[in-house]
């Protein structure tokens, strides 16, 4: 998959020198971009191409949320709009591939990192 973006670049190309040293290790970092558009971010982590269930943590109207989205009881994807910070603790429950309680996504007191690593 062709992902455009500086971060992906630097991992991807550190990993292939590990390889062709004799690395025996797959790439699976998650992909994930940003862009700053006037006074709102936008980040993503993740690839989805199809979902079950969209389930929002924040305030859409308030322009400060996350959206994860889930197919089969997994998040394969994340977006945050003006939610940097949290977009990047989620990330571990992407990468973590297990079913997590939509209810906890949902609760703003519910920690994301401990939640992927729960």
């Amino acid at each position: 998959m062709r992902v455009e973006h500086w971060q992906n670049a630097m991992r991807h190309g550190k990993h292939a020198a590990k390889s062709m040293l004799g690395g025996t290790e797959p790439y699976a970092e998650i992909h994930w971009f940003w862009s700053d558009q006037y006074d709102a971010n936008l980040q993503y982590a993740g690839h989805h191409m199809a979902w079950d269930e969209l389930v929002f943590r924040g305030s859409v109207d308030a322009r400060s949320f996350l959206a994860f989205y889930i197919k089969d009881g997994l998040v394969d994807a994340a977006v945050g709009f003006n939610r940097g910070k949290e977009l990047r603790r989620a990330m571990g429950i992407v990468k973590a591939r297990r079913p997590i309680d939509a209810a906890k996504l949902k609760d703003e007191d519910v920690d994301l990192k401990a939640l992927a690593d729960a």
